[in-house]
């Protein structure tokens, strides 16, 4: 039964999600075990991809917290197209793909390329292009 606790307390904590800080998040979690796990207990770890799992020795993953991820939607790539410029520098690093609008018609994905946060075209913009970008970083 107490297996059955924890996958419950793992669920409702997923569904609370990024609005629960680190310490709030281990706190909930030993609330919702009724004390069988203490906050002490619980080690955070922290993979190079940003996730965290809180692990109770001896016993496996309790629960995983999703990275923290933003949202760039539709936002101006910065500089100053001219028709012979052809990469630009994003903003922040993206952690996804990279969708890309030149005066709001999306471009094929073969059109550009991306490496860290500079996006590379295939041909130049146009001095008159409006250059955006949606992504999550």
């Amino acid at each position: 039964m107490k297996n059955l606790g924890i996958a419950v307390a793992v669920f409702l904590l997923a569904l609370a999600g990024a609005a629960l800080g680190a310490s709030n998040k281990i706190n909930w979690l030993t609330q919702m075990l009724g004390g069988g796990v203490t906050a002490t207990g619980l080690v955070a770890v922290t993979t190079p991809a940003g996730v965290t799992a809180w692990v109770a020795p001896g016993t496996g993953i309790l629960a995983v917290a999703p990275p923290t991820v933003n949202f760039a939607n539709s936002i101006n790539v910065p500089g100053t197209p001219n028709g012979t410029l052809v990469t630009f520098t994003l903003p922040n690093t993206p952690k996804s793909s990279v969708s890309i609008d030149i005066n709001g018609l999306t471009l094929d994905p073969s059109a550009f390329s991306v490496s860290g946060a500079v996006v590379t075209f295939v041909t130049p913009p146009l001095a008159t292009d409006n250059l955006q970008a949606t992504y999550l970083y």
